[in-house]
């Protein structure tokens, strides 16, 4: 009867211990998107677009432009529509680190893009930090 309990009493703690881990990293995880520069942020957007998260993706775009793309002011289709058109034509994207300016709660960066075909531009991406979180804003 004593083996039991004390395995019971064993198995209960490894689970205890196996929650408050899974705790630690999931706060870890959150916490850590909200500590994203600018720079990451856009490298951020553009991998979960690659991956396909389109819902990802929005928790790193400024309000106004998914208001945008609900009111049909932007582009003609649906946010997701040119999210995978995004990731469908872009190969790499490569923010440009001494262009970064912080003002406040603003920032701007030059990006250079690389698209499928191997060509190359670059534009200038303005980012704002809404409830702690750069996010991009054209």
């Amino acid at each position: 009867m004593k083996k039991k309990k004390v395995l019971f009493t064993g198995l209960g703690l490894l689970i205890a211990l196996s929650g408050i881990f899974l705790a630690a990293f999931n706060h870890y995880s959150k916490e850590e998107k909200k500590d994203l520069t600018p720079s990451e942020t856009i490298t951020t957007v553009h991998k979960l677009a690659k991956d396909g998260d389109i819902e990802g993706t929005k928790v790193y775009m400024d309000d106004d432009i998914l208001k945008g793309f609900e009111k049909g002011t932007y582009w003609s289709g649906t946010y997701p529509d040119f999210i995978l058109e995004y990731a469908e034509k872009t190969k790499f994207v490569s923010p440009i680190e001494k262009s970064l300016v912080i003002t406040g709660e603003s920032a701007t960066i030059d990006v250079k893009i690389t698209y499928m075909d191997l060509s190359e531009e670059t534009k200038k991406y303005v980012l704002v930090k809404e409830t702690g979180i750069w996010k991009i804003a054209n």
